[in-house]
């Protein structure tokens, strides 16, 4: 069944994707590698948790289908599934992204339906700890105690927060239901009295401390083997009985995982920090699985026929028979997005981190990522690319915490280190170079800011024959305690970067094309005593008309003229207090800018916000823009979280240089008296003027588009009436009518 729901998929997309339709979509990408939670209920169709979503693995076809924020889900960041008795498919979420949001997935209708009555509750801690059925009933463990739900009408039965004598709204870690009620909390495992109905009331319940009634300091989960209830500890397996915790299996070893078929018993080991599988089998026991890749299993799932799916943070593990297979649907390497560039090509780049946590540049072509990094490149000396450009000659710079810059232009790899370009690195250790930002200036030359410099040049600039100049401020003074950050190059080939820590505020530097001559240099600094509404710049944006867009931590202002910055500085009265992280600029001149609360669409000029994009009204996975990009070329524009990559396709799109063929979609149009959609026209130059003609050259109506390669009409006339059925002209000319363009559109009147 998934092969063809794929195939079906892949085929809609082309279709989309010939037809230039999907204005206003979304997609997410998120790495789904760290898998927290795995099941299934016939063996074929395993279902994983991640921490980028959720996906579907069918044994039989082995393929994937995958959910994300742009599929329904409410967040990214998964804590569990389970499947309930009418294969409803259910998630629960984590801290941080909607903590309490229960997603429910019809696999049939491809819907996903919310609970949200934790989340919106009183309780204070309201993460989803596990989802398990037993029956016609779904256990749902929380931060404040345990809630049964119905999955036919999703109605609650109860909530319990008080077990014995652990105290009120108590973690629960796990339940089960095996006659009676099984429970751990953070302080141990409670029983259900024999007999006992009232489970809201403590005395309904036994309870057993860890290392007092319990035997153990911690426990993971339950299952029954052969009528007997077994709990997985950190001290090995144990039974109940009669109304005791006994040793069972692997006595003094923690075992964290448990899974049972019908004849055999699989429990996850961890061993000397590494995880092993063992089986029980006619009271043998035998390793199945011994981890020799480092790989932390969190879950693990058993079909009838003994084949063990587990759930590691690299991937699905699936054992059969002493051998196993690493299993990772398509996707970016982590879902770290700490800076975003697009190509000429349309293909994104993404850097991934500073220091430990960088893994190198991802880069996705538009339908599959691959990752440059030191273990498959030899070339790459360090892991830690924290900013990515793109030059207009599709160059990509790669900005390395520590190792200088790194080049890749005609797939040669090219780098600048503190060693082989006489850039001085931080003045603890000079060799440690970190490139905080690049860009290229209208001559080719690439300026690099640096960090923090031990010499008090915070600008270099490598030259197109590969000379090096460094650039000293002393008036005003950058010393090599300050922290310099976003670089931005004008139309004059003026330099702007921010100092963000010491000295703070916007400077600005212009060598009047003198790389030697020190005495014609132009230098200076903007700061909120000249209009800035913040000394702390978080980001610099040039536009299409040569305005200086300066983002801070309490909004946005605009340097209309550069050239004389402090003559006038505007505020962008939609952001104020806003805390800007990122700013950037379409081909249409609209401004798109992430906040702290989540991404802005704004008018050319800023006066009017177009839209807001939120956790809330959006498949955004986080309200926290780590990045930004726009593909000029496909009309996206990219939005890098720390919880996954989100894409929203617009119309922006540059315009053609001249004039090939005009597309005009959907063709024929159907339409109705309740009509309000557009018709797209696309192929247009730059300011392009459209006209919509009879067949019979009458003139319908006049459309001034709104600059770029896609222009639209409503099927209406110059009087706003919806067009009778018939052929029309699309005629699109540039401004003096020289350059002209021509197709047809069918109208089709219900």
């Amino acid at each position: 069944m998934i092969a063809k729901t794929v195939s079906l998929v892949v085929f809609l997309l082309i279709t989309n994707l010939l037809l230039g339709q999907g204005i206003g979509t979304w997609t997410s990408y998120s790495s789904k590698k760290e898998i927290v939670a795995v099941t299934s209920k016939d063996d074929n169709q395993i279902w994983c948790a991640t921490t980028g979503g959720a996906f579907l693995y069918e044994n039989s076809s082995s393929t994937f289908l995958q959910l994300g924020t742009s599929e329904g889900l409410s967040s990214p960041l998964l804590t569990t599934v389970a499947i309930d008795n009418i294969n409803q498919i259910w998630f629960g979420t984590q801290l941080g992204a909607q903590p309490g949001m229960i997603n429910i997935y019809d696999f049939q209708s491809g819907s996903i339906r919310k609970i949200n009555d934790i989340l919106n509750s009183n309780f204070s801690q309201k993460n989803i700890n596990k989802i398990e059925a037993f029956g016609d009933t779904m256990h749902v463990s929380t931060a404040f105690g345990l809630s049964l739900i119905n999955p036919k009408d999703f109605s609650f039965y109860d909530t319990f927060i008080k077990f014995g004598d652990f105290d009120a709204t108590i973690s629960v870690r796990s339940s089960a239901k095996f006659n009676r009620f099984f429970v751990i909390t953070n302080n141990g495992v409670a029983v259900q009295r024999s007999n006992s109905t009232n489970l809201s009331a403590p005395e309904s319940w036994n309870s057993y401390f860890f290392n007092s009634g319990f035997p153990a300091n911690n426990a993971y989960e339950f299952t029954r083997f052969n009528n007997d209830v077994l709990a997985a500890t950190s001290s090995g397996v144990l039974k109940f009985e009669n109304n005791n915790w006994i040793p069972f299996a692997f006595s003094g070893i923690d075992t964290r995982n448990i899974s049972a078929s019908q004849t055999e018993l699989f429990i996850v080991s961890l061993e000397t920090g590494r995880n092993k599988i063992h089986k029980i089998s006619s009271g043998n026991s035998e390793v199945v699985f011994e981890n020799n890749e480092n790989y932390i299993i969190n879950d693990i799932y058993v079909t009838s026929t003994g084949l063990v799916f587990a759930a590691t943070n690299s991937g699905l593990l699936k054992i059969s028979s002493g051998n196993y297979e690493l299993l990772v649907p398509e996707g970016p390497a982590n879902n770290a997005f700490l800076s975003l560039a697009a190509d000429n090509d349309g293909e994104l780049w993404v850097g991934t981190g500073q220091d430990v946590f960088g893994i190198g540049v991802m880069h996705f072509n538009g339908s599959s990522w691959n990752l440059i990094s030191r273990e498959n490149n030899p070339e790459i000396i360090s892991n830690a690319y924290h900013k990515v450009f793109a030059g207009s000659d599709n160059t990509k710079y790669f900005c390395n915490w520590g190792r200088g810059l790194t080049v890749l232009k005609d797939n040669i790899i090219t780098n600048y280190t503190a060693q082989n370009s006489n850039i001085a690195g931080v003045p603890a250790d000079p060799n440690f170079l970190v490139i905080s930002d690049v860009k290229t200036d209208s001559k080719g030359n690439i300026w690099v800011l640096n960090l923090l410099s031990a010499e008090r040049k915070p600008l270099s600039v490598i030259t197109p024959s590969g000379d090096v100049h460094g650039f000293e401020f002393k008036n005003p003074v950058v010393t090599e305690s300050d922290l310099a950050f976003h670089l931005a190059i004008d139309q004059y080939d003026t330099k702007w970067f921010a100092i963000t820590v010491g000295n703070v505020g916007l400077y600005y530097f212009n060598e009047n094309g003198t790389f030697n001559n020190p005495n014609d240099d132009k230098m200076g600094w903007v700061r909120s005593s000249d209009g800035l509404a913040s000394n702390a710049i978080t980001s610099l944006a040039l536009d299409q008309r040569g305005a200086l867009w300066v983002g801070t931590n309490l909004g946005v202002n605009i340097i209309p003229e550069p050239s004389t910055p402090t003559s006038r500085i505007s505020t962008v009265l939609g952001l104020r207090q806003q805390t800007i992280t990122e700013i950037k600029v379409d081909p249409l001149n609209q401004k798109w800018v992430g906040t702290m609360q989540g991404l802005f669409h704004l008018s050319e000029d800023g006066t009017v916000v177009i839209n807001s994009y939120n956790t809330e009204n959006s498949p955004l996975p986080s309200n926290e823009i780590k990045s930004l990009a726009i593909d000029k070329t496909n009309g996206i524009v990219y939005i890098g979280t720390d919880f996954g990559l989100s894409a929203l396709k617009t119309t922006s799109v540059s315009p053609r240089e001249s004039f090939d063929e005009l597309f005009v979609y959907p063709n024929p149009v159907i339409v109705n008296n309740n009509f309000n959609q557009n018709i797209t026209i696309d192929g247009l130059i730059a300011n392009s003027t459209i006209k919509v003609l009879t067949i019979s050259g009458k003139l319908v109506r006049e459309i001034v588009t709104p600059g770029g390669r896609v222009g639209f009409w409503d099927a209406k006339d110059m009087e706003g009436n919806l067009v009778p059925s018939g052929i029309y002209l699309i005629v699109a000319h540039d401004e003096d009518g020289s350059n002209v363009s021509k197709a047809k559109v069918a109208i089709l009147r219900e």
